[in-house]
């Protein structure tokens, strides 16, 4: 028999259960297409009175609050609705369509160093929002971090949500000073600090369980059989693997067995992690994040937004929309010769500046010129050949051989990426490079 809940949720299938509830696989009737979504389902695990049902309504709105907040970020999945059946409480979440880091892991055994960057850069980036927010995940793992089909890794099942279902459904029926000097232990063995494991966790433990994520990414050996220095409490990981010793400084610094030693929180160790490990950065100084002008009134929160998440292609695509209508036309038109020569020079380094900066000097206009000029071109806005162009495209990977690759074949990875491969113009670059490549010399690019 088909399971329904709240007249609305489908369910296609269970996914997990626990001693907080059930998790399901389920379809929305009531929107278009019918689309997947995940529903938590919490269980109480003993009666409670009437005003304790109350309070545990109050306090299930609260931490709902907190993931509607959280889901307002590109990597957390979105909060659909949270509701209350037949003595259930129930969270309603968007699906994610991808591979967790675990299955990953079980297929490849361990990661390239390169790949490990990536890894922390994009776990780091979405832990730096959560802490913002004043939130605690506390159960960092690999089942917990979903690939999406675009590459950027997603964090889910948030610990609120656990401690919500322990403290209030599984201990309300107890006394209210009971319950209030009640902490309760969340997290999984190899992952959890040793002071998340005494109840008292603090955002340097996501930091923790990151590292720890990463340091089995990159050794291959699951983080619960890592030993510890009896005297430090560190954790004991680097002999025999091959790893750059910046990289093993970061990851140190994460998994400091004490957490006064450690990278405070997310942001700190993205910082930490950003500053040693640039990989290219051509030698003019980024625009700053906020600097956003245009002469043609163009609006580029949403393409700064698209980069600062990696959303490469979708920043490709709208680096055309923006440009298109910084000359006045409509999209789906292209330029002529005269616009891209006269191309305003502020849009182009507001443009050029938002790549360099987020792919931390990987891709821009800037660094395809200078790749361009090396490959023997003059910036002359003619065409410098064929041999020249083919060792251009050579360089910035659109073309392996004696064949262009396809837009959809890009790596669009600024980690492995080759140097210069986007932006791309959205897949449509046919001589544009050539004479954007001449506008960005004279506008000193």
């Amino acid at each position: 028999m088909t399971q329904l809940i709240d007249g609305r949720y489908e369910v296609i299938k269970p996914l997990s259960s626990g001693g907080f509830g059930i998790t399901y696989l389920a379809k929305d009737l009531r929107r278009p297409g019918q689309p997947r979504c995940v529903v938590k389902q919490l269980q109480p695990q003993r009666k409670f009175s009437a005003d304790g049902w109350q309070v545990a309504r109050r306090l299930f709105d609260q931490e709902a609050a907190i993931l509607e907040r959280l889901g307002r970020h590109d990597q957390i999945p979105l909060l659909l609705a949270h509701l209350e059946e037949n003595g259930n409480f129930y969270i309603v979440q968007d699906f994610i369509e991808g591979r967790t880091l675990r299955d990953e892991l079980q297929s490849v055994n361990r990661l390239p160093e390169n790949e490990v960057i990536t890894l922390l850069h994009q776990g780091l980036t979405v832990l730096s929002y959560v802490h913002q927010q004043g939130v605690i995940h506390r159960d960092i793992k690999p089942e917990n971090l979903i690939r999406r089909q675009d590459g950027v890794l997603c964090l889910i099942d948030f610990g609120i949500v656990k401690e919500f279902s322990a403290q209030q459904l599984g201990l309300m029926a107890q006394p209210q000073s009971r319950l209030m000097a009640t902490t309760v232990s969340i997290g999984t063995e190899g992952y959890t600090p040793f002071e998340q494991i005494r109840g008292k966790p603090c955002p340097a433990s996501d930091v923790y369980a990151l590292g720890m994520v990463a340091i089995e990414a990159l050794t291959g050996r699951y983080a619960c059989d890592l030993d510890f220095d009896p005297n430090t409490l560190d954790v004991v990981w680097r002999k025999g693997v091959k790893v750059s010793d910046a990289l093993a400084n970061v990851l140190n610094n994460m998994v400091c067995g004490r957490y006064g030693r450690r990278y405070a929180s997310g942001k700190d160790a993205l910082q930490a992690l950003e500053k040693v490990l640039v990989p290219f950065v051509v030698g003019r100084a980024v625009a700053d994040l906020d600097d956003l002008r245009s002469d043609k009134g163009i609006n580029y929160t949403r393409l700064r937004n698209l980069l600062k998440v990696g959303k490469w292609r979708a920043a490709d695509k709208e680096t055309y929309e923006v440009m298109i209508r910084a000359v006045g036309k409509k999209s789906g038109e292209w330029f002529t010769r005269d616009e891209l020569l006269n191309f305003p020079c502020t849009d182009l380094r507001t443009i050029d500046g938002l790549w360099m900066q987020y792919s931390q000097g990987k891709f821009g206009f800037s660094v395809q010129k200078q790749i361009y000029v090396k490959s023997g071109a003059e910036l002359n806005g003619k065409y410098p050949g064929d041999q020249v162009w083919h060792e251009f495209c050579n360089r910035v990977g659109w073309r392996k051989g004696d064949s262009y690759l396809h837009y959809e074949d890009l790596k669009a990875n600024p980690y492995f990426s080759p140097i210069g491969e986007f932006p791309g113009w959205g897949g449509g670059r046919v001589g544009g490079d050539i004479l954007l490549f001449s506008r960005t010399e004279t506008c000193n690019l």
